[in-house]
């Protein structure tokens, strides 16, 4: 036998290496050309590579064949995701989490709320062989957005040019933070599955996931990354440390982290991302290593490598297995819808409650870029793991362990498609870097002066994140000497960023300039400040160099019976300033010059009912949502234990005692659906309550709230009798009834909380009605003819966002549920069927130009959606028409039809009010951000008619 010298070797692993090494040497080569020209993530040619790469083309390397291949994945998944999120917890801005915690909570938990609860919605409704509750596994693993694709947007030249910094931060921590967050929302499906009380359920996931694996790997991580900061600082101060251990601190800690957690069983995702917070906290190791760009080389090569992986590991074979349940189309329409609506419709409504999101346009920015990568491979695997250890007889294993794989890499295919490549279709303008608060010297053109921000919660400067005015700048003497004397003590860092590389013209003294808003702390006692020049200046300069007259300030009565008396509010020259009595810190001032400095003098002053209502209408929404899911789930698992049967024999039944089990399975089948009407409600309730308050302050949209409130109260109530009447008629039969008799036991604690909160509700809507009362007074002054118009246009807009879901939510219901009863190629048959999609499809569209026919004063377009809602209510004549059915009426689906034509009703006769008040002087009060719109918003509580006579009381 010959011996070979040189032996070759084409093992697995050094096949692997050639193609991940060859594949980053290339696209090295080119990868300043793809990702700043052609806009294209790193991850998506990774994952194209890997594709390529793996069995479906060249079959280079087939992960899917190596032993215990899942088990590789989960390793190598978590230990990218952890040295990541600690990553992106090192890349946060000094003390971001504290600033922005409202935004944070809301992205965690109401968001990823809607976010599992949607995703799983329709991932149950495409493929059959799912329940609910284990569609929600997989909507779990979907749930979280990726933090190496969401790199696309929070770096690079792109993301540096057209996307502010602080959506990029919002974006990059929400990433970091979710992946761990996660967790709870899959083992709350898990143990809902795996215990048979749900009770048990629900305390082991309270006790094991929420205080065991999130609770105590947020104090791990705290902690940790705490004295690793103190200890490395006392290190380098000493000059222990070297550089090369310096720089690769934080990717060692991250892993020591995730092995520790580990160890304990915690979530070690979401311990690596707070020990990052709590490790680079002062910004002291991010701005040592910014340079170093160490992190950045590492950090590249595993985002390729892990998305070459991913893309070989793809089992495009099961995409075609109709053996559980998948095919093709059916995976594109649920790719499809969780793209477009998991996150997107969440971050719209909750926009007004989100600091972070200044506009609607960053809110669909952000609402659209919810990336979904490794993260949701790392959960898949762990959910595949888990459910196999809960149903170990293979026998007794569902379907659902053969389908999380596919689905969700699927789903990510899909979303590194998507996402990798049209995000450079989302510029949020031709330029975002922050203007640096800058006014033009008055004796050159070419200085800058840069002042700090105010903010009114300290004595101190700081930044503001009002919005950019534009202000004109006079001539002043010893400009520069006064504001050098008022900000020399001050910090570097207290300074807006200066604003670099600019493309314009050279500006005058003379010439407007756009500079942010100045807010001093308390503008009215500068009196003391001694300044020559005494010209009246219409920039904010004037707040802070020059006094004010006590013979110029004038207080203001604002009509407003619940104003706090400590609160007082000065008309001055160009400014309002709100002033606390017992806090002189918490003064603010407003300026003039901007188009809604009215409407912020009433939320300035508004009593703490507007934020204790917005607040409530949140613990509500998530309070409800989680029962309504988990009656949800007990209604399915109750209904998987009894016959079921073809409802037209069902309906056909006409004893009572007669079909008793299967007439259940039928019912609990239609109580399922109410319930996730319900659920779809609780989510538009909140998206007006925080209309009415925040957006409008519309006291009839409050009122009309309460009562909507009280109205679901009620029918909770119905849902309670009725259930309980089943659960007796199934307590004569031999078939279980324990999940239906759980389920009632939640329903009346529902039913009691939702009365309990309507209660709530009804005493805020009663005080946030005075708070809200003289609104149209001010914004109309004192015609009566053009209040009562308003009112009616008020009420009219008021029908329409009632529409939302008395028309078009219920339609849509409507057809999911009945096309699933008659099966879908049956119900596409039907004339009527087509009808009724056109209609809920066009719904929201026409609703959008009704409110665009009031804003205009076009007739045509309100004729033309008078004539639609016509059609709506013929659509909703035959939705009534299939739900009165003999011997088994579906009493809520009823009332809900029933409401809806009402409110179309009302919405057709308001129309015609509001078509009959055009050109009547109205016109400058609706319309939607039209230029000359402040100057009819001026506090005109004087004006009195063409005959020089008072129209209302004085």
């Amino acid at each position: 036998m010959s011996l070979t010298i040189i032996p070759g070797e084409f093992s697995t692993f050094t096949i692997a290496i050639a193609i991940l090494s060859g594949f980053i040497l290339l696209f090295g080569y080119v990868s300043m050309f793809i990702k700043e020209r052609c806009f294209l993530s790193e991850a998506f040619v990774a994952l194209v590579v890997g594709i390529i790469a793996g069995p479906l083309v060249s079959n280079g390397f087939n992960p899917l064949g190596w032993d215990d291949h899942d088990e590789i994945t989960k390793e190598l998944t978590r230990c990218i995701l952890a040295i990541q999120v600690m990553t992106v917890g090192i890349e946060l801005p000094k003390y971001y989490m504290k600033k922005e915690w409202l935004t944070m909570f809301i992205l965690l938990v109401p968001i990823m709320i809607f976010m599992w609860l949607v995703s799983g919605l329709f991932i149950w409704w495409l493929i059959p062989p799912l329940d609910y509750l284990h569609s929600l596994v997989i909507a779990a693993c979907v749930c979280p957005t990726d933090p190496i694709l969401a790199n696309s947007v929070v770096k690079g030249r792109f993301a540096e040019k057209h996307v502010p910094c602080h959506i990029r931060n919002a974006l990059s921590a929400e990433s970091g933070a979710n992946d761990g967050m996660a967790f709870p929302f899959l083992f709350l499906a898990l143990f809902l599955i795996s215990e048979h009380n749900v009770g048990t359920a629900i305390g082991k996931w309270v006790y094991i996931t929420c205080l065991f694996q999130i609770t105590l790997s947020c104090i791990i991580g705290l902690v940790v990354g705490y004295i690793a900061r103190i200890i490395l600082q006392w290190s380098e101060r000493n000059h222990l440390i070297d550089k090369p251990s310096f720089l690769c601190f934080a990717i060692a800690l991250a892993l020591f982290l995730m092995s520790m957690t580990g160890f304990s069983g915690s979530d070690d995702l979401l311990a690596c991302f707070v020990a990052g917070n709590a490790f680079s906290w002062d910004d002291w190791f991010r701005q040592e290593t910014e340079e170093a760009h160490f992190q950045e080389v590492i950090d590249m090569m595993l985002n390729l490598s892990v998305f070459v992986y991913i893309g070989a590991i793809i089992p495009w074979s099961d995409f075609d297995n109709t053996h559980i349940g998948l095919e093709p189309w059916r995976l594109v329409v649920i790719a499809l819808l969780i793209l477009l609506f998991r996150r997107l419709p969440a971050m719209l409504i909750l926009k007004p409650v989100m600091p972070a999101m200044t506009t609607y346009w960053e809110a669909l920015f952000s609402g659209w870029f919810g990336p979904m990568g490794v993260g949701a491979v790392f959960l898949s695997t762990i959910a595949k793991e888990d459910m196999l250890e809960i149903f170990e007889e293979p026998e007794s294993q569902p379907v659902t362990i053969e389908l999380i794989s596919p689905v969700v890499l699927f789903i990510v295919l899909a979303s590194t498609l998507v996402h990798g490549t049209t995000i450079p279709l989302f510029k949020l303008g031709d330029r975002i870097r922050t203007r640096t608060l800058s006014i033009a010297s008055s004796s050159s053109t070419s200085q800058v002066i840069r002042l700090p921000k105010f903010t009114r919660k300290s004595g101190e400067l700081k930044r503001n994140t009002l919005r950019n005015t534009m202000q004109s700048s006079s001539p002043v003497q010893d400009e520069e000497e006064a504001i050098e004397t008022a900000t020399s003590h001050l910090d570097e860092e207290d300074f807006l960023p200066e604003e670099s590389s600019e493309r314009r013209a050279p500006q005058t003294t003379t010439e407007s300039q756009s500079i942010r808003f100045l807010e001093p702390v308390n503008p009215r006692h500068t009196r003391e400040t001694k300044v020559e020049n005494q010209k009246t200046l219409f920039t904010l300069r004037e707040i802070f160099l020059y006094p004010h007259h006590h013979n110029k300030e004038k207080k203001l009565d604002l009509g407003i019976d619940h104003l706090n008396p400590d609160i007082e509010v000065w008309n001055e020259p160009h400014h309002v300033v709100i002033e606390n009595k017992k806090d002189a810190s918490s003064t603010v001032v407003i300026h003039k010059t901007e188009p809604d400095w009215i409407e912020k003098i009433t939320r300035i002053t508004e009593t703490r009912w507007s934020k204790l209502y917005v607040i409530m209408a949140l613990i509500q929404c998530v309070f409800i949502v989680i029962l309504q899911t988990a009656i949800c789930a007990q209604n399915t698992l109750e209904a998987n234990q009894l016959p079921w049967v073809d409802s037209n024999n069902v309906l056909q039944s006409s004893s009572n005692n007669e079909m008793i089990p299967e007439k259940a399975a039928y019912r609990l089948g239609r109580i399922k659906w109410e319930n996730i009407a319900f659920i779809g409600f609780q989510f538009w309730f909140f998206g007006m309550a925080v209309d009415a308050q925040t957006v409008y302050q519309n006291t009839a949209e409050i009122l009309v709230l309460a009562v909507v409130n009280c109205l679901c109260a009620i029918l909770g109530a119905l849902e309670v009798v009725d259930g309980v009447k089943w659960l007796n008629l199934l307590k004569t039969t031999s078939f279980t009834y324990i999940y239906l008799e759980t389920a009632e036991k939640i329903e009346i604690a529902l039913s009691v909380n939702i009365l309990a909160f309507a209660i709530i509700m009804s005493y805020l809507s009663f005080q946030m009605s005075k708070q809200f009362g003289w609104n149209i007074y001010k914004k109309i002054g004192a015609d009566v003819r053009i209040q009562k118009m308003y009112r009616t246009f008020q009420f009219f807009v008021l029908c329409l966002k009632v529409d939302i879901f008395t028309e078009f939510l219920i339609s849509l219901f409507y057809l999911i549920q009945f096309t699933r009863e008659a099966g879908f190629s049956e119900a596409m048959r039907k004339p009527d069927t087509w009808l009724q999609l056109i209609v809920t499809i066009l719904i929201l569209p026409f609703l959008y130009f009704a409110r665009t026919a009031g804003s205009t004063e076009s007739k045509m377009r309100m004729i033309i959606f008078i004539i639609f809602e016509l059609f709506v209510i013929v659509h909703f004549a035959l939705i009534l028409k299939d739900t009165f059915q003999p011997e088994n009426n579906w009493y809520t689906w009823i009332v809900f039809v029933l409401m809806g034509i009402l409110i179309d009703v009302m919405t057709i006769i308001l129309g015609i009010h509001c078509m009959n008040n055009f050109g009547k002087g109205l016109l400058p009060f609706v319309q939607r951000g039209a230029a000359n719109k402040r100057k009819f918003h001026e506090l005109e509580l004087n004006k009195t008619n063409a005959n020089n006579t008072w129209q209302i009381d004085d």
